[in-house]
């Protein structure tokens, strides 16, 4: 980062507890793809100057762990799909 500072990638706290919580094979085969995905997304957005989308690219990465999780089962996103919808609606104008 500038001045030699260094910045921690998005959500990282997030994903570490997801690392912390699944097993090896999992975050190997599930969660790892959908974070470098999620990473990837995230710096393309903010190298292009769109940092509302680069936000609406973490909460879209949350609920996709959250739902490989299986924490949909329960209910656990409905607000968090709303949410979605209502940004994705925005962001297609």
């Amino acid at each position: 980062g500038q001045n030699g500072l260094i910045i921690s990638a998005p959500a990282h706290r997030f994903y570490a507890f997801v690392k912390w919580v699944a097993t090896k094979k999992n975050v190997e085969r599930i969660y790892d793809p959908i974070y470098q995905d999620f990473i990837d997304e995230y710096y393309e957005d903010v190298e292009q100057g769109r940092l509302w989308h680069s936000r609406w690219r973490q909460l879209q990465f949350y609920t996709e762990t959250l739902r490989a999780m299986g924490l949909e089962s329960i209910g656990l996103l409905s607000l968090g799909d709303i949410l979605r919808k209502m940004v994705q609606d925005i962001l297609d104008e």
